[in-house]
């Protein structure tokens, strides 16, 4: 959701994150639906309850993150931040 728009012409992607979180309260309903949505595909897939509980709760923690005023900045935003803060941290 962080690069899922392209701008025509100008080969640079924005996030329909940002967008949607620009109306209050419908932007955080949307992406809780949409992290939802994959918790309940990864139930289906089989993944087991342990990775499922790290992924709720890493989740749950960028949430918080960017509600936290300071701690925002420090925080991964984009997806690719998030891919590269699992990679070190995830497992």
């Amino acid at each position: 959701m962080d690069t899922s728009i392209r701008i025509p012409l100008t080969g640079l992607h924005i996030g329909i994150d940002p967008i949607i979180g620009l109306v209050p309260g419908v932007g955080d309903l949307i992406s809780t639906a949409f992290s939802a949505y994959i918790i309940f595909l990864a139930t289906r897939f089989g993944i087991p309850r342990k990775d499922l509980a790290k992924m709720i709760f890493l989740d749950q923690a960028r949430k918080l993150a960017r509600v936290v005023g300071p701690t925002k900045d420090k925080a991964p935003q984009t997806e690719e931040e998030w891919q590269e803060f699992m990679a070190v941290w995830g497992n």
